[in-house]
This record gives structure tokens, C-alpha cells and sequence, in this order.
């Protein structure tokens, strides 16, 4: 039966019911852990074998969970144990033992035996599968196993908190920002400040800046406390003093706070980069980074000394920091103390593509480089891409390459970020996945992928099944990147034919649970990020349809029924949201705006008819702040248009910029003689060989960029002109008009081979 639950249990431990046999649970003075465990089990088998026959060889069963003689007899004391391994064994007798090491080993034997024996089935944080059985039989059961990795995480956020009722059901150790109950078995999680991106919070302007600005970055000869665009000075032999000093009443606090919340204290302590680029430039960080060549040098070198001190003091606790951005190379020399944890953040990847693909290698590479320095070395990976929308890729055929990878090179501690259980493509299957190789990495991920497709969607599972594969195959065919922040028109695998077909298979889906509601909102949410992505990509898309020869209004997807469907299904996830004001703003904008993309023509740019050219319409911008519009003026059929006065301001800038290497390779300007006239006019703006990582922006803000790592197969090693589409209007522009807003509007960008 299909379940949607609520959280209530019955604090008895004791079954005696059943016509055929009188089965019990058991425990000898258990933990909170133990007692929840018991409860559970009891709880889900009387749902399950409502007769009551549970057996052991005929025997009635007589459940045992917990630390107990019986466990102690199979060498099995909670106290012996290796924290989270977990048994489940049936005796002669007709008991059955359930016992696991450290806090959290036995409720994972519980659940194990629940998922695994008696087919219990938790999808999502509110769904759930329990079958009936007439009876269940345990002759001979005896299971057993470990997690893999030491810490489980998937971050998530905007749902409502269940005390890590759900984490512990998915054997994950940890919850995101979420705090795990006692009785859920406690986090294995982070102290204070916070988890991440902490020199800001070690070191806030207003308390350290005035007196101390020698131990933040120095920037272009000029020392810079901004947490979104610098760092700190990690060569600062003073700054490390106070770090210490710091560290030392982060940890008084973690562990005050856990005690009057009665949860298991932090075991971890981040001292990690802000979230950007832009490292100290003093003398001293540089020649650091000049031996190491790597900006991991001086962090390493900083927290090493701390790290040090810390294993004298609280030789229990761990520090973690980032390898991101500029401190993701391993350095030459420097290895982390033993009581540091690197996490790898996986910044650079094709998200639709296993760790064998050629552009995925650069990572891969960082990956064995860090797994050769440390023992203690953890992942950040990143389970959707951060544009809207959240737009469909094939993730779930490559996860299994992908954590067995991670496996296969010493990582120990694990995190994917995965926020969106309104939006994100997916979201209960790769979530569902996620946790089950979180605890096996070797597990055969195309099994998990069928198990879920026909355990949840039910008799739709086929059609489900086969548009992801349509989809798979359409990037594979296409060579679309996925990076973790594209915009919707650079998701090119959804050509006409591709998006007639999935929607086809996807009506078919719908179709084949039109009787049941329950598994018809699982179909419909599965089917929404195809729909936002048709929807963002309307006139694309319809253009490639006439392109095939087809007329525009042949064009089999109805657009209408498209954006309903799109708000009553983005609707519904809502209400078992937080935030869902905010969420409900983010749908609302969305669709409102997708509303307006009627069909307009995207047409070759005719000044460059019969030249080589790389195109980039605005639907494949990354825009922040700016939103893609129709605009029937412009031959590529839409635009941005941006009105901030600094933004606009003449000269207007434009420039490829590596992120990588924080340098310009290429710039130009276009000045108030260069404007053309009225309209939209071609300027060409600067000459360039573009480099990995690189990003073309134009208006003074940057709030326009074109990302060109997803083309870099066609432009790496190429010298290139850039040309931009533009159209100015206002007073205060030549030809403007001065009853119009000021404005620039961009409508294209070429690049032309030199």
C-alpha cells in the first residue's frame, strides 16, 4: 500500500498478537537509539504482517535489539563493535539478534532488516512503501555490514525537519544544517561557527578590520576584509594566534550548546575559504605559493600550525578546510596534518558525464593528487546546477562510476549538496540513489536506478525509463556539458525531436497511472523539469523544428497546457515546503515569464551570411539579476535588457575573463562615437583565444556572461573576434529616443575564427 505518513509512534515494545504465533521485541536497557529502534521495528511489522506470523523455523520470533547477552554470546557488544557496522542474525531458538556498534549501529540494523527482509521502502522524506505480507519466515536471516564512507551527508534545505527520522532511515550521518535527535543516533557533524566558508566568521570586519588589517588579503596593493571578493592573510603570524584563540571558543561553545540540547557534541571544526577567489597577494602567501605552486600552500601551511596544537589539546577533534576554487590543487611539498580533513569541492566537472569522459579528467587528476597527500580526505559534490531551472540531465546512469571513483581513491567523508525538492530534475530518485551509494559505492547503480523506477512510479516506470534514456542519449549525441550553473539554453541536448519524444513518453506516463493519484503527482513531478526546461527553451526550440522543414504551428507540444501543467505541479510540492513564500515568488517569476515566450524567429545573423561563426543566443546567457525577453526587433528573437545607470554607463564594457587564473584575456569598449544608430547594430569588441574556465561578460556589472566551457571543444587553441548585438535607447544615447528609459539591450553574441 501507498503510504504518505505522520511521525506519531506508540512507545510499547511488546507485540502479542496473531492467530498463527506471538512474536515480542525486546531490550535490555537500552539507549534512546535502542528504544527508537525497537519501536520502529515493532511499529512497521505490525503493518506489515498484520496476522501477526512472524516465525523462526515455525518458531514465534522474539526480537532482540540492542546490547544483550545474546549479541555478547555472537561476539557482538555495542561497546566492541566498530562505530555504525550493524548484525542481524536469527537463532535456533527463535531469536532474532539486532545490534550495532556506537550510536547509530543498531538503528541501522533495524532498518536494514525493515528495508531489506521485510521490503519496507522510504523514498522521500514523506513517502513511504509498506507492504502486506501474510507471513515472514527468518530461518537462516543473517545480514550484516558497515557503511563505506565515515561521514554521509546530503545537504538539503527548505523542508520540514523531522529530527533525522528520514537521514537515519537513509543511513546518513549527518543532516545538512539540520540536528539529528538522540534517538535518530546523534550527528557526526560540525562545530561552530559553521560548516563552511568560515575565515568571515573567524575574523568579521567590524571586530578585527580597524585595528588588524594586516591580517586580511592584500588585494591590488590595498588590504580588503570583503568576505564575497577576498580572503584572508594566512601567512600572518599574529592572525594564527588569534585563529587558535578563536578555535578554542568555537569548540567551548559547540560543545555547551550540544549538551543543553542533549545531542552528541561536534567532532569536526572548519576553518575553510570564503566563497570566491581573490587570495592574499603579500609577499609572504606568494612565496609560499611559488614553492607549493598552489594556493593550498599557505592555507595548509596556517592550518598545519594550528592542527598541531589542536592534537596536543583535543587530540579528539578534527579540522576541515576547502580544496576549492584556487586552493583546489594539491601542493608539492605540504601535506595535511593527520587531524585535517581536505574536502574536494567538484566545481568543474560535466555533471552529465561518469569520471571516464575526457573533460572530466582535470578532476579526476586533482582527486588522485589530494588522495596521494592525506588519509582524511572528503568530497563536496553537487547533485543539480544552480540557474534556473534545475534543467534535465542524465545524472542517475553515471552515479555509480562517479562514488566508486571517489571509493577507489581514499575518500572518507562525503557530502552532495542537493537542494530543490521543488525544483531539482529528479529529485526523489538521484536523492533515493545518492543515499543508497553513500553506504555502498560498489553497488550496482543500474539495479538501484530500477528499483526505484518500479518501486515508485509504478506501472509508469517504463515510459519514465525510457525518456531518460532518450534523454542520455541526446547528450551523448549532442556533447552537452553540464556545469553546475548553466543556463537554460546551453542544455542543447533538448532539440525538437528530443522534446516531442520525452513528452510523448511522459503523456504515456500519466496515462498509466491516471487512476492513482498518489503515483500520478510522482509522474507529474518527475515530468516537471522537462516541462520548465520546454518552456524556457520555447522558441529554440520550436526553431529547430522549422528548421526540419516543419511549420510552426505544426509543432505537436501544446503551450498552454505546458505552463498549467507547469504551475499545478511546481504548486503542489509547496505546502511540504518551509520558505514557501520564497518558493512560491521563484515559481510565480518563472512562469509568468516562460508565459510570454510565444514563438518568435531565431534567424541567422544576415551581416555574417556565408562566414564560420559560433553562435550564442541570450537563452544561453547566465544572467544575474536580468531575465531573457521576446523581442521581435532582433533577428535572433529575444534579448536583455538592462536599465542600472552604472551598468549602461558609456563606455560600455565587455571582456573575456578566466576564472581560473583571475586574469583578462581580451577587452573592449564600446564609446558613445562607436554607437551605429537606432536599433540593433553589430560591434565587434575585442579579439581573444578563449581558455578553460573562461567567461565573456558584457555591461559594466557583469550581470551578463556567456560561460564557454560547455563550446571549449570547438574553441580551445582558436583565436576568435567577439561581437555583441546591441541596441541603446534613451536620452542619454545618440539616436536613442527621449521619451524611452535608458536602456541597453543585447540580443547575441558571435564568435567569428580569425
Amino acid at each position: 500500500m501507498l503510504n504518505r505518513f505522520s511521525h506519531c509512534f506508540t512507545l510499547s515494545i511488546m507485540v502479542l498478537a496473531g492467530a498463527v504465533s506471538a512474536w515480542e521485541v525486546v531490550t535490555v536497557k537500552p539507549s534512546a537509539a535502542e528504544n527508537n529502534a525497537a519501536n520502529e521495528l515493532r511499529s512497521y511489522l505490525e503493518r506489515v504482517v498484520p496476522t501477526g506470523d512472524i516465525t523462526v523455523g515455525g518458531k514465534a520470533a522474539r526480537f532482540i535489539v540492542g546490547d544483550s547477552a545474546e549479541a555478547r554470546g555472537l561476539g557482538w557488544s555495542i561497546a566492541g563493535l566498530p562505530e555504525e557496522e550493524w548484525h542481524v542474525k536469527a537463532l535456533d531458538d527463535g531469536s532474532v539478534v539486532i545490534v550495532g556498534g556506537g550510536s547509530r549501529g543498531t538503528l541501522y540494523a533495524a532498518y536494514h532488516f525493515l528495508e531489506d527482509k521485510a521490503g519496507v521502502r522510504w523514498w522521500t522524506f514523506n513517502e513511504e512503501d509498506v507492504p502486506s505480507l501474510k507471513s515472514l519466515e527468518l530461518k537462516g536471516l543473517e545480514m550484516s555490514g558497515r557503511p563505506f564512507f565515515r561521514q554521509r551527508d546530503i545537504y538539503r534545505c527548505r523542508i520540514p525537519h523531522d529530527g533525522g527520522r528520514f537521514a537515519a532511515h537513509r543511513r546518513l550521518n549527518r543532516d545538512g544544517d539540520y540536528a539529528t535527535k538522540a534517538e535518530y543516533g546523534g550527528n557526526f557533524t560540525f562545530g561552530p561557527p559553521q560548516f563552511v566558508h568560515t575565515f568571515g566568521p573567524y575574523f568579521p570586519e567590524k571586530d578585527y578590520f580597524k585595528e588588524h588589517p594586516e591580517w586580511y588579503a592584500l588585494r591590488d596593493g590595498k588590504r580588503s576584509p570583503s568576505t564575497t571578493n577576498s580572503q584572508l592573510c594566512l601567512s600572518n603570524r599574529e592572525m594564527r594566534k588569534e585563529l587558535y584563540k578563536r578555535l578554542m571558543g568555537f569548540i567551548d561553545k559547540g560543545e555547551t550548546d550540544a549538551k543543553e540540547r542533549n545531542l552528541a557534541p561536534p567532532r569536526i571544526y572548519d576553518f575553510s575559504a570564503n566563497d570566491c577567489r581573490n587570495p592574499c597577494q603579500c609577499e609572504d602567501c606568494q612565496s609560499i605559493v611559488r614553492r607549493e605552486g598552489s594556493e593550498a600552500g599557505p592555507l595548509l601551511d596556517c592550518l598545519n600550525e594550528i592542527a598541531e596544537q589542536l592534537a596536543k589539546d583535543r587530540p579528539d577533534l578534527m579540522l576541515s578546510t576547502l580544496a576549492y576554487y584556487h586552493t583546489e590543487t594539491p601542493p608539492k611539498h605540504i601535506r595535511p596534518a593527520k587531524n585535517i580533513i581536505i574536502r574536494l569541492c567538484d566545481t568543474d566537472t560535466d555533471k552529465a558525464a561518469d569520471f571516464n569522459a575526457p573533460q572530466n579528467q582535470k578532476f579526476v587528476n586533482l582527486l588522485k593528487g589530494w588522495a596521494k597527500l592525506t588519509d582524511n580526505l572528503a568530497v563536496w559534490e553537487y547533485s543539480i546546477t544552480y540557474m534556473l531551472p534545475t534543467g534535465p540531465f542524465p545524472r542517475e546512469f553515471h552515479l555509480g562510476n562517479i562514488m566508486k571513483t571517489f571509493a577507489e581513491n581514499n575518500v572518507k567523508y562525503f557530502m552532495f549538496e542537493h537542494e530543490g525538492v521543488d525544483s531539482s530534475d529528479m529529485y526523489a530518485m538521484t536523492l533515493w540513489m545518492e543515499s543508497k551509494l553513500l553506504e555502498d559505492p560498489f553497488a550496482d547503480c543500474e539495479a538501484l536506478r530500477q528499483e526505484f523506477l518500479n518501486g515508485y512510479y509504478r506501472a509508469a516506470a517504463p515510459f519514465i525509463d525510457s525518456y531518460r534514456r532518450l534523454l542520455l542519449a541526446s547528450t551523448n549525441l549532442h556533447g552537452t556539458f553540464v556545469n553546475w550553473f548553466n543556463a537554460p539554453g546551453e542544455f542543447t541536448m533538448f532539440d525538437a525531436p528530443t522534446a516531442i519524444a520525452a513528452s510523448a513518453l511522459m503523456d504515456q506516463a500519466e496515462a498509466a497511472v491516471a487512476n492513482n493519484a498518489d503515483l500520478l503527482r510522482r509522474v507529474r513531478r518527475a515530468r516537471l523539469n522537462l516541462d520548465r526546461i520546454i518552456a524556457l527553451n520555447w522558441r529554440v526550440i520550436v526553431q529547430n523544428h522549422v528548421d526540419g522543414g516543419n511549420k510552426p504551428e505544426a509543432f505537436p507540444i501544446d503551450h498552454d497546457a505546458l505552463l498549467k501543467r507547469i504551475r499545478s505541479t511546481w504548486s503542489s510540492c509547496i505546502p511540504s515546503m518551509t520558505s514557501q513564500e520564497a518558493a512560491s515568488a521563484q515559481m510565480n517569476g518563472e512562469c509568468d515569464r516562460v508565459a510570454k515566450f510565444t514563438y518568435t524567429p531565431c534567424k541567422a545573423p544576415s551581416q555574417f551570411a556565408g562566414r564560420d561563426y559560433i553562435d550564442f543566443i541570450m537563452e544561453a546567457s547566465r544572467l544575474y539579476g536580468q531575465v531573457v525577453l521576446p523581442d521581435t526587433e532582433s533577428e535572433a528573437g529575444s534579448r536583455v535588457t538592462a536599465t542600472n545607470p552604472k551598468a549602461i554607463s558609456l563606455p560600455l564594457q565587455a571582456a573575456l575573463y578566466v576564472q581560473e587564473t583571475a586574469k583578462t584575456i581580451g577587452a573592449g569598449t564600446i564609446k558613445r562615437e562607436d554607437i551605429k544608430g537606432a536599433g540593433y547594430h553589430w560591434y565587434k569588441l575585442f579579439e581573444t583565444t578563449p581558455e578553460p574556465t573562461s567567461l565573456i561578460y558584457i555591461l559594466n556589472d557583469w550581470t551578463i556572461q556567456f560561460h564557454l566551457d560547455s563550446r571549449m571543444h570547438a574553441l580551445k587553441g582558436r583565436k576568435f573576434d567577439v561581437w555583441f548585438n546591441v541596441k541603446f535607447d534613451g536620452p542619454d544615447y545618440p539616436f536613442g529616443n527621449p521619451d524611452a528609459q535608458n536602456s541597453v539591450s543585447v540580443s547575441r553574441m558571435l564568435l567569428i575564427p580569425k
